[in-house]
């Protein structure tokens, strides 16, 4: 799951994709910071 994430972070251009990818990312527990925090800075960076 993190290897996809990984890539639709640094590749994916459709921009709802990326917006229900962050979503879901909300979902995970509190334990997987150290995973989700920075896809969702490296999507935000692609994205500004």
């Amino acid at each position: 799951m993190w290897e996809l994430l990984q890539e639709w972070a640094a590749h994916e251009q459709n921009p709802t994709v990326l917006a229900d990818a962050i979503q879901a990312l909300s979902r995970l527990p509190a334990k997987f910071s150290n995973q989700t925090v920075p896809l969702v800075v490296s999507i935000y960076d692609a994205n500004t």
